[in-house]
């Protein structure tokens, strides 16, 4: 993918998701930057760009017409039928919950302290 077309991708990506930055639409989305920057260049998580594709409404296969028959159709596929509910926002706890200290943590998590040592 050229640079002109992948800049002209970003503009569009910010513009539709009503951001300023890559780095803001990361923190909307809780990843990181360059996962956002792989999938503009059709590269990268495969959910990232499905997710990108929705903002836009078309086919990642549309997007990124350059890709193997194999990627755009599990793309496609995804985009289409997949959960890509890794990106929906986690509430915050409620207000003034104590955070947990390690071992109460391993006991929630029910490990015990020779596992924590290892």
């Amino acid at each position: 993918m050229s640079n002109e077309l992948r800049v002209k991708l970003k503009l569009a990506l910010l513009r539709e998701t009503e951001t300023t930055s890559i780095t803001q639409l990361a923190r909307q989305w809780r990843i990181n930057r360059t996962m956002i920057y792989h999938a503009l260049s059709g590269e990268g998580v495969r959910a990232v760009r499905v997710r990108i594709a929705k903002v836009f409404g078309q086919k990642p296969s549309e997007i990124w017409p350059g890709r193997s028959e194999e990627v755009m159709r599990q793309d496609d596929e995804m985009y289409e039928h997949g959960n890509i509910s890794v990106f929906e926002p986690i509430p915050p706890p409620p207000p003034n919950t104590p955070w947990l200290t390690v071992m109460e943590a391993a006991k929630y998590l029910k490990l015990n302290e020779k596992t924590l040592r290892n």
